[in-house]
């Protein structure tokens, strides 16, 4: 019964994707913005403090610098620019909804007007 209204369905869509849209761009919003040169700066970093705490161990040769090096931006990467780039992705989606929902609701106004849905 809830779905015999043909406005129901439009109006669904539009509260859905505005209550993302809020809660992505919020959460974008207080995200930290990573640019590459912070990337870069943040594995020098880490790679620094990883030799500090390995003591006077015998230095790595390139190679193996190298894979570290990458596996720490891999690790950056995945807890700090990730959730960014899933959140903006998410908040795309959600104006797709909203407009998908703004769209379908005028469909079924102009529809209901002309007589064709029933009000």
């Amino acid at each position: 019964m809830l779905f015999s209204n043909p406005r129901v369905l439009p109006a669904l869509l539009v509260c859905i994707g505005l209550t993302i849209m809020i809660l992505r761009g919020n959460e974008l919003k207080n995200l930290e913005q990573w640019t590459p040169q912070d990337l870069e700066r943040a594995v020098e970093l880490n790679y620094a403090l990883d030799q500090m705490r390995a003591g006077q161990a015998e230095p790595l040769n390139p190679d193996q610098e190298a894979q570290r090096k990458i596996e720490i931006r891999a690790e950056i990467t995945s807890t700090f620019v990730e959730p960014q780039r899933k959140a903006r992705e998410e908040f795309e989606q959600a104006k797709w909804i909203t407009g998908a929902g703004v769209v379908l609701m005028l469909i079924v106004l102009v529809l209901q007007h002309r007589g064709i849905l029933r009000k």
